[in-house]
This record gives structure tokens, C-alpha cells and sequence, in this order.
């Protein structure tokens, strides 16, 4: 059980010193065994200070305030005290440093890990439902927040160095895809399945979803799914809409699917200040122009605009190049889970059931290099 460590001086300067006594307490009732009605006024108290503008969080964290939420979140029982526990960590998180701080906090106290990743994506009642519901593996992954925040590797791509032929081609004919993305039907786009992702704001235009072709949508944007159909070794292709004030938190792709494919976006309607982030380099689109990244890295997505809409073609192509490059964290349990499942053969994509049901509106009922993910990752 970790003990608060830290001066008198930091404590007042983080604005925490009036929660170290509540926290105290809400440790010994843990350790007792007792329900740690404590956590609900340290959760008052830390929310106290995150609300004060004058608090400097970099303190609280240095303090060790966050430290036994993150205990207390591993070790209560599911309840009103763990559920605060949790949200409070969440509103840290989206108050200030977010994910960063937070890791720099597991770079120390690796233990630690698991609890920080529900920190940064379980952020609303919504969210942490849905974790009670089974989806707790599913939004910890996303994360990945295990020992450090970026791994080594390439995650981003040249789409201009010859080794992407299609490329010429779509920025050359940009404005044609452009004017049927200008005009979707309302009715066809649907919102991202995995709302665990984002609050609002984020809906596509499916037309390829891992080779299988989803005729309606395709029916209504002929040149682009004629453009699509020539690239070589394509995989799944969607217009991707997002709207203003919309953010997508970081995650990573499908185990055994993200390690067979690259991802190509293409700008359509780009406002100023949209931002992708994949493992802490950062672009910004442009109309016209093609950005290519690998799925494996953990990725996010900002339209910081007031008024108007991001949209994009995104589609994946078939990865071809050294696996040396590739998320080490990503491709290694994507090994393991092979091995689980089928002996160390391929296995279709790991899919939630969200999305598959999503595919089956659609009418994709018999599944075609897809699966449901396991239960647990191995």
C-alpha cells in the first residue's frame, strides 16, 4: 500500500494538503477491509483543487495524490467508492496533463499501469459502464499505456516515395471524391461503433470493411468506390466525418488485422487545427493531400474548428514492408494471441461485437476475415 511521500511545501503548492488526511484514511479502510467511504470525500477534495485555477497539477502529481486513487481503483470492489475513484482520476486527466502526466507517474509506478489507463478513457458515467459491462480489456488496450507513452519504431510513411503508386492518382482526382463526400446521404452514415472513443461527433460512410464491399453505401459514390477498387491489396475504406470540437482518444488497431495493414487518409474538408497524433508526432491534413501511418501505434484525432466539419477518405492497404518498424507491444501480443487461438496460424480480425453488429446492419451477415475479440487478450 503505497504512503504519501512528499513535503508539507509541495502538498500546499499542489492545493492537495486538505485531501491528505482523507486519503490517509481512505487507505487504512481499504487495508481493513472496510468499504472506503473515505474515497468520496477525497474525491471531493481532489476535484477541489483540480477546480482551483491556481493548482498546479505537476505538483499534485509529484505530491502523490493520484497515486492512491489509482490503488483504490484496482482494489475496491465494483461500487459508488471505486466508480468515483475512477472518474475522479478521469477528470484529473482531462483537466490538465492528461495521458502525459499520468505516464510519467507509471514510468515510476509501473504497477500501476492498468489503473492509469482507465484514468484517461473512462472519463464519463457512459464510459465507465460500459467497462462494468465486459468492455474494460477493451478500453485498457486502447490505451496501452504499460511502461511508456511512444515506442520505437515508424509510424508514419512518404506517400511520395514511389513505393504507393495509387497516390498520384488520388491527389490528382481529389475533388471528384471531394463532391460525393460533399453530398452523403444523412441516412447512411452511422456513428463510429466504439463509443468508448470519443463523446460526440464522429461518423462514417462505410464502403469497404475488411474486403467485404458494402453495396448500399457504395452505390451512392461511384467514383470513389471506382477508385478504391483499383488500389492494389485494399482492405477496408470509409469516409470519415468529424464534426467541430470533436476529439478521438488515442488507441491502437485491431490485433491481427493493424499488423497487416498500413492506413492512408486522404484530405477532403479540412478546417484549420485538425490534428493527428500517432505516437507523439503530430500532422496536420491538407485538402488533397495523402497522409500514410501505421495502425499499430497508438493514434488520436482533434478537430478543434467551431463551425465546420472534417472529412476524409481513410482506407487500409496491405503492409509490405519490415516488421522490424512496426509497434513492438502491438506485434507481440498480436503473436500471442495467434498462438492462443490457432496454434500460431492466422486468425481473422479481432473485432468488438459493436462493430460487427454495425456490419451486419449493413448486410454483412456471414463474417469474411473477421471474428469477435475474445473475452480476455492473451
Amino acid at each position: 500500500m503505497p504512503v504519501l511521500d512528499a513535503s508539507r511545501a509541495s502538498l500546499v503548492k499542489a492545493g492537495a494538503l486538505p485531501a491528505l488526511a482523507v486519503c490517509l484514511r481512505a487507505q487504512q479502510e481499504v487495508r481493513e477491509g472496510r468499504d472506503a467511504s473515505a474515497v468520496e470525500a477525497l474525491a471531493v477534495q481532489v476535484l477541489a483543487a483540480v477546480s482551483d485555477p491556481e493548482t498546479e497539477l505537476e505538483a499534485m502529481v509529484a505530491a502523490g495524490l493520484v497515486e492512491p486513487l489509482l490503488h483504490l481503483s484496482r482494489y475496491l470492489a465494483p461500487s459508488r467508492a471505486r466508480k468515483l475513484a475512477v472518474q475522479t482520476l478521469g477528470d484529473i486527466a482531462e483537466s490538465y496533463f492528461t495521458r502525459y502526466a499520468i505516464a510519467e507517474l507509471v514510468r515510476a509506478q509501473p504497477q500501476y499501469a492498468m489503473e492509469a489507463m482507465d484514468a484517461v478513457l473512462l472519463v464519463d458515467g457512459a464510459a465507465y459502464d460500459a467497462a462494468e459491462r465486459e468492455c474494460w480489456r477493451e478500453l485498457t488496450r486502447n490505451c496501452e499505456l504499460r511502461t511508456d507513452l511512444y515506442k520505437p519504431g515508424k509510424p508514419w510513411y512518404d506517400p511520395h516515395s514511389g513505393e504507393f503508386p495509387f497516390v498520384k492518382e488520388l491527389e490528382q482526382r481529389w475533388q471528384e471524391i471531394r463532391e460525393e463526400a460533399l453530398h452523403l446521404r444523412e441516412e447512411l452514415m452511422v456513428a463510429w461503433p466504439e463509443k468508448y472513443l470519443y463523446t460526440t461527433g464522429w461518423d462514417v460512410l462505410g464502403f469497404f470493411a475488411f474486403e467485404n464491399k458494402l453495396e448500399g453505401p457504395c452505390a451512392t459514390c461511384p467514383k470513389t468506390v471506382a477508385m478504391l477498387e483499383s488500389i492494389p491489396g485494399l482492405q477496408t475504406a470509409v469516409f470519415s466525418r468529424l464534426k467541430p470540437h470533436s476529439h478521438i482518444k488515442p488507441h491502437v488497431g485491431y490485433y491481427s488485422y493493424s499488423d497487416k495493414i498500413l492506413r492512408v487518409h486522404l484530405g477532403l474538408i479540412v478546417p484549420d487545427g485538425c490534428t493527428l497524433n500517432v505516437n507523439g508526432q503530430r500532422r496536420q491534413w491538407k485538402e488533397g493531400e495523402v497522409l500514410i501511418f501505421d495502425d499499430t501505434f497508438r493514434h488520436e484525432v482533434w478537430n478543434p474548428s467551431d463551425t465546420q466539419e472534417r472529412i476524409i477518405l481513410m482506407f487500409d492497404i496491405n503492409y509490405t514492408f519490415d516488421e522490424e518498424t512496426r509497434n513492438p507491444d502491438f506485434m507481440s501480443i498480436t503473436k500471442r494471441q495467434r498462438e492462443a487461438m490457432a496454434d500460431g496460424a492466422d486468425v481473422p480480425a479481432l473485432v468488438t461485437k459493436d462493430l460487427i453488429q454495425q456490419l451486419q446492419a449493413f448486410g454483412v451477415t456471414t463474417p469474411h476475415n473477421f471474428q469477435q475479440r475474445p473475452d480476455t487478450y492473451h
